[in-house]
């Protein structure tokens, strides 16, 4: 299959190439650009083999995107995920590594490598050493952004380090009750995004004080407001480990432990039992997805309007007076939610399918978010569903009776 020449303001990694002119990604100029370049190809199968081998590169840069290489370089070393990431193992490994090896490191492939390596050296933040095949990366310490860049790394591993510190020392004190404390989910496993909670699970031996748990989860909020995270507490009793499923054990085997021993040490000998599983499987009820139908809504104004967060605030200060033990859990947990999430966080959260999100939609602070007319058409749908067809049934039955009437 022939290839034309790389277009302008291509380069290895699919990204403009400093100082070119990058291509327009309105609707019209993308046009325009397929057909000029179907052209120069035999047929529009070579054409999309070769529009897909350069989009898994990178994306085509938006025309207003052009940036001064001299002003901004941190736009070309900080500007792909894998570039960071080389960054980053070279900044840990503080020694030089080959290209196999920051691969393995980094999870990048192969063969991506070299594109990556090219704009950071062309920026002048990595060097090589030796020759051949036995050539090595570095970071080149006499460029001035190394210092920052390594800077920077610093913080990020300083943060996650004191945000664990601080988990544990929430559960440093010995408990009769206290089993075990661990970290699982996305963000033990390293695939989370920004919008996935901490979830943190404490085993033990009886439910505890609720004056215990209050502690707990207002210092969580605390280290949720300082970090700029969301810190999701989960409770379980050792007879629950039993109705762990075997896709729970598997994700537990990735547990970052922060009190006693590893989540993984606790699985239950024998394993679980065929009932105990059947125990575990509920069937959805109504009143859970009302209660998902009222979150929607909610998510939906939140995002609007703002200020529904300040009138959420003002609900949970009034409610924790008269509040029961479980649901004063809860209601801390949102406020220390609103505190630290944005509109769009919190948006996401109500809409979210998990079990934290199933607990959380059960004392929602948002009560007088939505009118009385959207109350009641979540609340009885089948009624609404039946005011608005009785009205036809009345008209076909009145229309039954006067073509059966001989005085009609």
């Amino acid at each position: 299959m022939g290839e034309p020449k790389r277009g302008e303001g291509w380069n290895d990694q699919g990204l403009g190439r400093i100082g070119q002119k990058p291509y327009l990604c309105d609707i019209d100029s993308t046009i325009l650009h397929l057909q000029m370049r179907c052209i120069a190809f035999s047929n529009v199968f070579d054409y999309l083999i070769y529009v897909i081998k350069y989009t898994i590169r990178g994306v085509m840069r938006p025309a207003n995107l052009v940036s001064s290489a001299t002003r901004r370089p941190l736009d070309y070393i900080l500007g792909t995920v894998g570039g960071v990431r080389v960054l980053r193992e070279l900044h840990s490994a503080q020694i030089p590594l080959s290209q196999t090896e920051l691969a393995r490191r980094t999870g990048l492939h192969l063969r991506g490598m070299p594109g990556i390596l090219r704009v950071l050296e062309s920026a002048g933040v990595v060097t090589y050493s030796g020759r051949g095949r036995s050539r090595q990366v570095q970071l080149n310490a006499q460029h001035p952004l190394i210092g920052t860049i390594r800077n920077l790394f610093q913080a990020e591993t300083s943060r996650w380090d004191q945000i664990g510190q601080q988990l544990r020392q929430l559960w440093s004190a010995p408990s009769a009750n206290l089993i075990a404390a661990w970290i699982e989910g996305p963000v033990a496993e390293g695939t989370d995004r920004f919008e996935d909670p901490i979830t943190v699970t404490v085993l033990t031996d009886g439910l505890g004080s609720s004056q215990e748990r209050e502690r707990v989860q207002t210092q969580c909020n605390g280290i949720q407001f300082t970090y700029h995270v969301t810190i999701a507490i989960r409770y379980h009793q050792r007879a629950d480990l039993l109705r762990f499923t075997d896709a729970r054990w598997a994700v537990l085997k990735d547990g970052i432990s922060l009190y006693g021993p590893a989540p993984a040490d606790l699985m239950p000998l024998p394993m679980r039992v065929a009932d105990a599983l059947t125990a575990a499987k509920q069937s959805p009820r109504t009143s859970a997805n009302r209660t998902r139908l009222i979150a929607e809504r909610v998510a939906t104004k939140l995002v609007r309007d703002p200020e529904l967060v300040v009138r959420a605030r003002n609900f949970i200060d009034r409610r924790m007076s008269v509040a029961g033990e479980a649901e004063r859990l809860t209601l801390l947990e949102w406020k220390g939610l609103l505190d630290s999430q944005t509109p769009a966080q919190l948006a996401a959260l109500l809409r979210e399918d998990s079990e934290r999100a199933d607990v959380l939609r059960q004392s929602l602070p948002f009560v007088d978010v939505l009118s009385d007319a959207e109350r009641t058409a979540v609340f009885s749908p089948d009624d609404a569903r039946s005011n608005v067809q009785r009205p036809h049934r009345a008209n076909r039955s009145a229309e039954n009776r006067r073509s059966s009437d001989p005085r009609a």
